[in-house]
């Protein structure tokens, strides 16, 4: 170029593995190519190529179909691998599962999905190791499985806490479809339940404990539920509301040990003081799942270390999901792991693309309660380059507030009218890298402000469905064509089909579309 500027581009070396029909030999040597041949049956005089997935769940599924979208299912001979006994399921709705009546809607895939993309999905299998020279991947029965791609989407495990006691019959993690059964199994009306952490998955475990009828307490060390998502105003709201739903609440309380002989009986304090407990359900977070990509050399910190391919170390070898340390942070939300999954399928087709890290942001989903927090809503207002805009009305559960540094959107927390959540999140990643957030307009500010405020009109580009890429544009299209409800969107564009958050969204959507209609048909 004889333009007077600096051009560059990003290159990866690899070595190349060439394609060795089935059966073929090394002409040099005469013996079959190390791991066995490794192509699969071939279809149209074309080999396939071998995509082995260890995980069984949403970021699995996700990548798989993301590869299929660059490259058909046919290019592909793909295998999943998955401890679980359950076909992969969606973690998020996990708390439909803790029901008098819970709602077996939480299969991510039919089995026809499977069989009609020739998948080989392996349930009830543990993978001890990756042989990334040999690039196959060991199972624990010693089979081994050739692979071209593969990626680790292990996810994680309940991070147990160091409480004598855990392993007393009645004290349940609450992580995996077994432990919603085993839950659903255990619990009787009258029953006293204590439930150890005030985050998401134990504030979704008490719900369902009291439907059965159970007598519910949440034991929580920090000073307010969900600490690490929401502002004290917002927390303390949310305390009001899970109060109402017969649900007791104790912070600032360090359990020391589980007690019990054949059975639980109580929980007991570091302070001293017990609380009689017949079920004791453990829900103090997550960690990675890495025991795997350590057996098999692949870099780890916290979690296994990817770049913005969602590569780790080892060649050919991708990880997505829990399990995944991108740019120091490990994601343990859905919409941030979809976004993943996107890059890590386009990657392994052979599509450029980068992953450069997502906004927080969180919807607690438990009955009668809808709460959305992103980026950092508990902003230190004694910091002068923060502002904030508070909206709260207590006799319906609303509370709005936002979060400003030096003008721009540090962190929001919507609780009852959620409208604005996929604007908000949009906004706390829009702006310039270590400045913050977009600049928040004035009319956003009235907004929130008012509280009770018209709804702003959503632009037809504007997403809605953060974890499936859906646009307002898209989900109007789809009414218009004549999809009825959010069952009837969800199937046509995949609106809701993620995390649920913005089901809300969707039917407001639908609301309006069919209000115009019938306002349309009365002139």
């Amino acid at each position: 170029s004889r333009q007077p500027e600096l051009k560059a581009m990003a290159v990866r070396v690899e070595a190349l593995v060439a394609a060795v029909p089935s059966g073929a030999t090394d002409d040099a040597t005469g013996r079959t190519p190390r791991g066995g041949p490794r192509s699969g049956p071939a279809r149209g005089g074309r080999r396939r190529e071998r995509l082995v997935v260890v995980g069984g769940g949403m970021a699995s599924i996700a990548v798989v179909e993301a590869a299929f979208a660059h490259r058909g299912s046919s290019h592909w001979e793909t295998t999943i691998l998955s401890g679980e006994a359950d076909a992969p399921y969606d973690r998020v709705r996990i708390s439909h599962l803790v029901s008098p009546e819970p709602r077996d809607d939480v299969a991510l895939r039919p089995p026809e999905w499977y069989a009609a993309h020739d998948v080989d999905l392996r349930l009830s299998t543990w993978v001890e190791a990756l042989d990334t020279v040999a690039q196959e991947v060991v199972l624990t029965s010693g089979e081994r499985l050739p692979y071209d791609r593969a990626v680790i989407c292990t996810g994680s495990q309940p991070s147990t806490p160091p409480i004598l006691g855990m392993d007393l019959p009645g004290v349940v993690p609450f992580r995996t479809r077994a432990d919603a059964a085993t839950l659903n199994r255990m619990v009787r009306r009258g029953a006293l339940a204590t439930v150890i952490g005030g985050g998401l998955l134990g504030l979704e475990a008490a719900a369902g404990l009291a439907e059965h009828g159970a007598s519910v307490t949440i034991v929580h060390r920090g000073d307010r539920l969900m600490e690490r998502q929401l502002d004290r105003g917002a927390a303390r709201l949310l305390e009001r509301r899970i109060r109402e739903l017969g649900i007791q609440l104790l912070f600032e309380q360090e359990t020391e040990r589980i007690v019990g002989g054949a059975a639980v009986t109580g929980v007991r304090f570091a302070d001293g003081d017990e609380l009689a407990s017949d079920l004791v359900v453990v829900a103090t977070g997550i960690r990675p799942e890495i025991r795997v990509a350590k057996r098999s050399g692949i870099a780890c910190d916290h979690a296994i270390l990817v770049d913005d391919e969602l590569r780790t170390s080892a060649p050919n070898v991708w990880a997505v999901g829990e399990c995944a340390q991108h740019r120091g942070v490990v994601y343990g939300l859905w919409p941030p792991i979809a976004a993943q999954a996107r890059t890590a399928g386009a990657t392994i087709a052979g599509v450029p693309s980068g992953y450069q890290g997502s906004p927080l942001a969180t919807t607690l989903k438990v009955v009668g309660i809808e709460l959305f927090a992103c980026g950092t809503p508990w902003s230190n207002t004694d910091d002068d380059d923060v502002d904030e805009v508070i909206s709260v009305d207590t006799r319906r559960g609303n509370y709005r507030r936002l979060a400003l540094r030096r003008g721009r959107l540090d962190g929001a927390v919507l609780m009852g009218d959620l409208s604005l959540a996929a604007e908000l999140t949009e906004l706390t990643a829009g702006g310039p890298a270590g400045v913050g957030g977009a600049t928040v307009d004035d009319e956003l500010l009235d907004a929130v402000a008012g509280g009770d405020a018209a709804p702003r009109p959503v632009p037809d580009a504007q997403l809605v469905c953060s974890c499936n890429q859906v646009s307002a544009g898209e989900i109007r299209g789809a009414v218009a064509g004549g999809c009825a409800s959010l069952a009837d969107v969800r199937e046509a564009t995949g609106a809701s089909g993620g995390c649920g958050g913005c089901a809300t969204r969707v039917e407001a959507l639908l609301a309006v579309h069919h209000t115009t209609s019938v306002g349309a048909a009365a002139d």
